[in-house]
């Protein structure tokens, strides 16, 4: 335990292992109003190029006011809006450059559950995704008053890169009990190809 900028921080770590192969059998931080707890494994600490991870969070839970409060300092974006963030479980598997993640997380302006992988070897981005929300606020996300949504539904994505003028790849979505741009969608179900600036539909939809 220890006093850091007028804050009480407690930490426990316990690993063992070397730096080419490092077991972390606890690692606990807990701010004033926050915790968090992995387990895991780390390699290659002494080659930072290839680093991996395979790491498991679980019972985290965030506090947005401890950023502010513990690290005044860093221009960490605000995320107040959030609320308390509750997250059961998470994972990250891979490399900094090649990554999966498993998450379920709960916060006040929306709920998220399932996977997701980016790679970030190439000059264009990959990433795949199976992706569960539920009262998910775009708005508050966005700072945008003009998409303030409550979205409940499944999106599993494929594709590369994230500029509209030079993506390519496919977005597959059921929504249902939605919300957004001021359309009240009881059900909705299709698929996005999108290509360099061509999009092509293939939906249903009912208000």
């Amino acid at each position: 335990e220890l006093n850091f900028l007028d804050s009480v921080i407690t930490l426990a770590f316990i690993a063992e292992g070397n730096y080419g192969n490092l077991m972390i059998n606890k690692l606990e931080l807990k701010l004033p109003n926050s915790q968090f707890s992995f387990t895991g494994n780390v390699k290659n600490l002494d080659e930072p190029e290839n680093i991996y991870f395979n790491i498991a969070g679980k019972n985290i839970e965030i506090d947005p006011k401890d950023t502010r409060n513990v690290v005044p300092g860093l221009d960490i974006p605000d995320y107040s809006n959030a609320g308390r963030i509750i997250i059961p479980y998470v994972t990250y598997v891979g490399i900094p450059e090649n990554f999966s993640s498993e998450v379920d997380a709960r916060t006040g302006i929306g709920n998220v559950m399932g996977n997701v992988s980016f790679d970030l070897r190439e000059d264009v981005i990959k990433y795949k995704g199976d992706v569960s929300v539920t009262n998910l606020n775009l708005g508050k996300i966005v700072h945008e008053k003009d998409l303030e949504s409550n979205i409940n539904g499944d999106f599993i994505v494929d594709a590369r890169g994230f500029d509209y003028a030079t993506a390519t790849g496919k977005l597959d979505y059921k929504l249902g009990r939605t919300k957004f741009l001021g359309q009240n969608i009881s059900r909705s179900e299709g698929r996005l190809n999108f290509n360099r600036g061509n999009v092509g539909l293939d939906l249903s939809y009912d208000s």
